[in-house]
């Protein structure tokens, strides 16, 4: 196990800048130095409502969830020892750093991504429009940016359940699944993002789709990212 965190910091060393941004916040910036897009920089994380990131207990997630209406659907943390040690088994650096991104957002139908967005990809300043996204990759006006290399069911690998009686909905297997990756350090734009999965075309296939809400905020705690 050991040889997967050495990667992993050896990885963060490659693409941190000199000290001059945090643990939690490389991530974003150097995927956007990457990609040009002016939305992750530093100072826009500050414009976008980017609080310090702390690890957060089970209690404080199942709490989230209920703030941001979300109590009664599949509310997940993710194993960030596992999720780390599957990146780093992929010989790509730059989908590595998209893994990475906090938000994210995946399309599945069965078990085919139909598309898997991440926050750098998205436009609009100083939030993100997810909407516009979303509606140019289920029309295929462009193609999907990322060849994500994890299955519906290598998910549910790396993901745990958190019981309690607000989180009681059971996850359904073999039918279209939505997945989004938010956090609690990120509280606007995850805001944004899980209501625009909430409130996006209501009637349509999209909308109707089983929706998996995986928290993330302790991945970025972890001492590996030290």
């Amino acid at each position: 196990m050991e040889k997967y965190f050495l990667k992993l910091k050896q990885l963060i060393s490659k693409i941190r800048l000199g000290g001059l941004i945090t643990p939690f916040s490389f991530i974003i910036i150097t995927i956007i130095l990457v990609s040009s897009i002016s939305n992750c920089t530093f100072i826009a994380m500050q414009i976008t409502g980017m609080k310090k990131i702390k690890h957060i207990t089970d209690k404080d997630i199942l709490n989230t969830a209920v703030k941001f209406q979300i109590e009664n659907y599949p509310v997940y943390k993710i194993n960030d020892t596992l999720y780390l040690k599957n990146i780093l088994l992929l010989d790509d650096t730059l989908l590595q750093q998209n893994l990475l991104q906090p938000l994210q957002l995946i399309y599945y139908k069965n078990d085919s991504v139909i598309f898997h967005l991440v926050n750098c990809f998205i436009t609009g300043f100083p939030n993100l429009n997810w909407e516009k996204s979303i509606n140019q990759y289920i029309n295929s006006q462009i193609p999907n940016q990322i060849k994500t290399p994890f299955s519906l069911n290598d998910y549910y690998t790396m993901i745990i359940s958190l019981h309690n009686s607000i989180n009681n909905t059971s996850v359904k297997h073999n039918r279209n699944t939505i997945i989004v990756f938010y956090n609690s350090f990120m509280n606007k734009q995850s805001n944004i993002l899980i209501n625009t999965i909430l409130n996006y075309d209501k009637n349509g296939e999209f909308a109707n789709s089983q929706k998996i809400f995986i928290n993330t905020d302790n991945l970025y705690t972890s001492t590996y990212f030290d």
